[in-house]
C-alpha cells in the first residue's frame, strides 16, 4: 500500500532551499510506470508533480485550484478533471475535502515494483513488454557499432600493411 504523506511528511516531499527563496522538489522515482496504465498520461503525471510540489508539510495537504493547475500547466479545468480523478483511481493522490473553493490532496508515494504488478498487472505486462523490447533494440544497435567498429579496425590494418 501507499505511504500516506501526512504521516511522514518528509516521505513524499522534500523541499530542498535554493537561493533567493526558490526550492527545488525532485520528481519521485518509480512514476514512469504508471504511464502504462489506460488513461495514465503526462499530463496526469505533471498534476500529481504539482500536487507533490504544493504540499503544504504544516497542514499536510496540497490545496491548488483547477485555475492554478490551468495557468501553471496550460490545460484546460476538464483536463485537470480527468488527471486528478486518475491519480485518485490508481491511489496516487487522495481528494479529501475542500478548502473554500478548493480541493485538499494528499500525495501518495508511487507503488513499489512488486505492488505495481500485482495492483496493475496488464500495465506491468504492457512495460515489461516495451523495456524488453528496447534491450533487443539496444543489443542490436551495440553489435551493429562493434561490426562497424571491426570493420574499420580491420581496413586501418589493410591500409599500414601497404
Amino acid at each position: 500500500m501507499s505511504i500516506k504523506a501526512k504521516n511522514d511528511p518528509s516521505n513524499v516531499v522534500n523541499k530542498q532551499a535554493l537561493r533567493d527563496g526558490a526550492t527545488f522538489t525532485p520528481q519521485l522515482r518509480g512514476l514512469n510506470k504508471y504511464l502504462f496504465i489506460d488513461g495514465f498520461s503526462k499530463t496526469t503525471l505533471s498534476v500529481y508533480n504539482e500536487i507533490v510540489y504544493l504540499y503544504n508539510v504544516k497542514k499536510g495537504v496540497a490545496f491548488p485550484s483547477y485555475n492554478y493547475f490551468g495557468k501553471e500547466l496550460n490545460i484546460t479545468s476538464a483536463t485537470v478533471s480527468t488527471a486528478i480523478k486518475k491519480l485518485v483511481e490508481v491511489n496516487l493522490v487522495e481528494k479529501i475535502g475542500e478548502k473554500g473553493q478548493r480541493n485538499l490532496y494528499l500525495p501518495y508515494y508511487p507503488l513499489d515494483e512488486d505492488e505495481f504488478k500485482r495492483v496493475f498487472p496488464i500495465a506491468s505486462n504492457k512495460r515489461e513488454t516495451t523495456v524488453a523490447k528496447s534491450k533487443r533494440k539496444s543489443n542490436s544497435d551495440k553489435e551493429r557499432l562493434e561490426e562497424y567498429q571491426r570493420k574499420i579496425g580491420n581496413a586501418n590494418k589493410e591500409e599500414l600493411r601497404c
